[in-house]
């Protein structure tokens, strides 16, 4: 999984670069995930390779930016 930044706002934003058989991979260890923070780690992955933000992914869950940076 590779990262790569992008300009926002002055600030480098970091998005999660997923390849098609990362994503698969991902999507099967949602599924099978059955911790609750394990998920949410996963989904912040998922969520990044969207392309949401930090502030838009720490909103969804209800942390901090810094937890999930």
């Amino acid at each position: 999984m590779e990262q790569f930044p992008q300009k926002t706002e002055g600030k480098t934003m970091i998005y999660a670069n997923v390849d098609e058989q990362g994503k698969q991979e991902l999507e099967q260890a949602m599924k099978k995930a059955k911790d609750k923070k394990w998920y949410q780690r996963l989904k912040t992955i998922d969520l990044s390779y969207q392309g949401r933000s930090a502030p838009e992914i720490a909103d969804i869950f209800g942390l901090s930016q810094a937890a999930v940076r």
